[in-house]
């Protein structure tokens, strides 16, 4: 089942991090024998902007991408698969410090696009320290560790 209010946090504007996704089969109801075959990771300044004027747009395969990522284990012999999504310097500094909105989709082997997780800045969720801040994803002030996966 898609997380439609997640919370993408963890680095600070001028970091290159690597965000992780496992796709629990369980949870998600990915029936035995089904891989994923591409994945995208997208990044708004606001919900209604085209694709194409994402302020970051990586799509990963299972062929590794140095600086876009990689689908490191596509789900094959029934395991869940893992996506990778490498974020470049200048990636965290265009996404700032203001939150953004995201998402995350898949291909299957089934075919057709499926949302796995996004999040919106107009929705809240708590965050770690149990604080309501806004939904989407942002970079801190501060370096900070990287927590994400």
């Amino acid at each position: 089942m898609p997380h439609f209010k997640a919370l993408l946090t963890g680095f600070a504007a001028g970091d290159s991090p690597s965000i992780r996704r496992t796709i629990r089969r369980h949870r998600s109801k990915l029936a035995d024998g089904v891989t994923v075959t591409k994945a995208w990771l997208t990044i708004k300044t606001a919900f209604a902007d085209v694709d194409n004027d994402a302020l970051v747009q990586k799509e990963i395969t299972t062929v590794d991408a140095p600086g876009t990522g990689r689908i490191e284990n596509d789900g094959t012999g029934n395991v869940n698969p893992v996506l990778r999504f490498d974020l470049a310097v200048a990636d965290t500094i265009a996404i700032g410090t203001t939150a953004r909105y995201f998402s995350i989709d898949v291909v299957l082997s089934t075919g057709g696009n499926h949302a796995l997780e996004s999040g919106d800045p107009t929705k809240t969720v708590l965050n770690d320290d149990g604080e309501r801040v806004a939904s989407g994803i942002y970079a801190s002030a501060e370096n900070i560790t990287v927590a994400t996966s």
